[in-house]
């Protein structure tokens, strides 16, 4: 084969390569806790469906305006990562299960701060 074809290969292949290292790392596929009979497979198909759900829920909410956490030393990320999606979607849970900021607190930033943790936290 040609170089060109191998790296053409390679980068048919690197979707397949980042959706499984999203599994495992942020659905925790490689530590399955079913070691019986069907199990393993069956959590690499849920972890496969919520990475999809994930996703979906991503894309389909923030099309129009994407987040992602800034970070100083990535300044030309143009595109949101896995981890960016769903740390989105546990900021906007934690939002929904903590309400808005209570009135007494003080300062109110507290549960801005709190959610924020919240949903940078695996």
């Amino acid at each position: 084969m040609t170089p060109t074809e191998v790296a053409s290969l390679y980068a048919d292949r690197w979707a397949i390569e980042d959706t499984n290292r999203n599994l495992k790392q942020y659905l925790g596929v490689q530590h399955p806790q079913s070691w019986v009979g069907d199990g393993p497979e069956r959590i690499v198909a849920l972890a496969g469906w919520l990475y999809s759900a994930v996703w979906h829920w991503y894309l389909v909410v923030h099309t129009e305006d994407p987040t992602w956490p800034d970070r100083p030393w990535y300044t030309t990320k143009r595109t949101p990562s896995f981890a960016d999606a769903l740390a989105t979607l546990r900021g906007e849970t934690w939002s929904a299960i903590l309400g808005g900021p209570a009135p007494d607190l003080d300062p109110p930033q507290i549960a801005t701060t709190l959610i924020s943790v919240l949903a940078s936290a695996a």
